[in-house]
């Protein structure tokens, strides 16, 4: 993912048609499964957003997470994610986004606040996103400093910095991931908060295994972490930033 050439390449594939709303990818079946509605969560699947909802013997969070679904990629590969924080006592939402790609809609997060059960339940909200997902949640946090921000294998584009605010920020990313590189995390610092950002390394953790979709990935692509694992972490630290804005 290289951030300083993604607008001109969206434009050239929304004007090829090569791509269509709600995102491309081979969805795994835990992903499938974990949009199943069970005596833990409420999985809504609605126009804008799936909602993931606590039950109401859960005790409810009064903080809300939004998730921005990377580039053309199923928002419903991002479900064992979302769910997990739902199990955790948090509304949590995937974000739908025009043609699969969240530069499109920035303020896609809007929809979730806005949502009955957010008005109703939460008094703060975390954004977050999976690399181009999360280069759109940044851009999002530039109008919305007070939300919190959670980076996977993401980081600002070269023309935004969001340096000067108070914006509690966790950045993760494998060692593994020939996208996002250790050289670009390295490299966008200076446009996130050093007093308030938190990076996290994820030792043989690669690009695909943020999500529950297919990854055709080899040699030094590869993660040398099963998924269950890098999920394990990521989901952690998610819950981590949430449980700062209670």
């Amino acid at each position: 993912m290289k951030i300083t050439t993604l607008l001109s390449a969206v434009t050239l594939l929304v004007a090829s048609c090569g791509v269509f709303a709600g995102g491309q990818g081979t969805v795994l079946n835990e992903a499938w499964t974990a949009m199943e509605t069970d005596s833990a969560v409420q999985v809504d699947d609605k126009w804008d957003y799936i909602r993931f909802l606590p039950v109401e013997s859960t005790a409810r969070k009064s903080v809300c997470f939004a998730f921005y679904p990377g580039g053309f990629i199923s928002p419903y590969a991002y479900a064992p994610y979302t769910r997990a924080l739902a199990e955790a006592g948090y509304i949590s939402f995937i974000l739908k986004v025009p043609l699969g790609f969240a530069l499109l809609e920035i303020n896609a997060a809007d929809d979730a606040k806005k949502d009955a059960h957010a008005t109703a339940h939460c008094s703060a909200f975390v954004v977050g996103g999976h690399s181009v997902g999360g280069v759109a949640a940044v851009e999002y946090i530039v109008d919305n400093p007070e939300d919190g921000l959670v980076l996977l294998a993401s980081y600002p584009q070269d023309s935004t910095s969001i340096a000067t605010s108070n914006t509690i920020v966790s950045s993760i990313y494998g060692t593994n991931d020939c996208q996002t590189t250790l050289e670009d995390i390295n490299n966008s610092t200076d446009n996130l908060p050093s007093a308030t950002t938190t990076y996290l390394e994820i030792t043989g953790g690669n690009h695909p295994q943020f999500g529950w979709y297919s990854d055709s990935t080899t040699g030094e692509c590869a993660a040398t972490i099963s998924q269950a694992d890098q999920a394990a972490i990521f989901i952690n630290e998610t819950l981590r930033v949430l449980g700062l804005f209670e």
